[in-house]
């Protein structure tokens, strides 16, 4: 959990299960110090009145995420720059600029976040080579997934 969404932690969730089916859940611990490569606070949840089969996939969902504008993004866009992840915005005369966003999950080749607006034209790959104000050619024409939708 990143420090900034310690103070919103939902005590209680949902959890869908891969295949099919939900369960309850409830914290049970925050770690007391962020991990050192991560940056990131460890929160367990506890399943409520329900038993898994081990090694099961879960997706925890809390209440208010809906009403948030969250927008899939291909992972190579999602990049650290030392102040949180962030997207390379491409502008109308074809130059980037950092946003950063709120990254929420990573799902193999797409990740979800929220701080963009629908439409938005974002660098999808190479993310880690620009710089601030660097003209691009935009590609988006011949390859598909550098939109936020």
């Amino acid at each position: 959990m990143p420090e900034q969404r310690l103070g919103s932690l939902s005590q209680t969730g949902t959890g869908n299960l891969y295949g099919g089916g939900e369960i309850a859940v409830v914290l049970s611990e925050v770690a007391g110090a962020a991990d050192s490569a991560t940056r990131t606070y460890r929160a367990r949840y506890r399943i409520v009145d329900a038993n898994p089969a081990l090694g099961s996939t879960v997706t925890l969902v809390f209440a208010g995420a809906a009403t948030k504008s969250y927008h899939a993004v291909p992972t190579g866009a999602v990049t650290e720059r030392g102040g949180g992840p962030g997207v390379w915005v491409i502008g109308r005369d074809n130059k980037v600029s950092w946003r950063a966003v709120t990254l929420m999950r990573m799902d193999g080749e797409r990740s979800t976040v929220q701080g963009l607006r629908s439409g938005t034209r974002i660098v999808a790959l190479g993310a880690h080579l620009l710089q601030p104000g660097q003209a691009i050619r935009d590609v988006s024409r011949r390859a598909t997934g550098g939109t936020a939708r």
